[in-house]
């Protein structure tokens, strides 16, 4: 229902939006297109950007790891894959960050713009050598907040890899 109202947003549309839902002339658009009634943000700009990842390959993970063959039979590599699902470009680029075991284990600036729908693929992110096992892997997209986004609760994504001499 609130979401119908979204093109209406402007002037007098606000005003009566404000009033029936008992909030008085306390409504207006932030400069980033929200839309705020009585504090709270009520309706969120879905023509910013939003970054998510996605999968490498159709059937793959959304995070492969293999070892790196040009370095050391212990050094590994992560691919990854970043799609912009929201309406605009961005203007900022992307930092994307990876954590092995909860420490930093590698990271990738994606320069900006990208676009809307754009994925954008890095094949080959040294994240360093590991023992064979069971880890933990956490990749987190824009950790400095400095990409306007429509949604920022899709931009961490955590997984048990287990690296093996398969």
């Amino acid at each position: 229902m609130l979401g119908s109202l979204r093109p209406l947003a402007g002037g007098a549309a606000l005003a009566a939006l404000a009033v029936a839902l008992g909030c008085g002339p306390c409504t207006h658009l932030t400069r980033n297109g929200d839309l705020w009634i009585a504090g709270r943000v009520l309706l969120p700009d879905r023509e910013l950007p939003n970054l998510t990842l996605v999968r490498v390959e159709r059937a793959g993970p959304v995070v492969e790891i293999s070892r790196d063959p040009s370095a050391g039979s212990r050094e590994w590599v992560a691919a990854l894959a970043v799609r912009n699902f929201g309406l605009e470009k961005t203007a900022e680029s992307a930092e994307v960050e990876l954590f092995v075991d909860g420490r930093p284990a590698g990271s990738w600036t994606i320069a900006a713009p990208i676009r809307s729908g754009q994925i954008v693929r890095n094949p080959s992110i040294p994240i360093g050598p590991f023992a064979y096992g069971v880890h933990s892997l956490r990749v987190v997209i824009d950790p400095s907040n400095r990409v306007r986004e429509s949604m920022k609760s899709d931009n961490e994504y955590r997984t048990t890899i287990t690296l093996s001499n398969d």
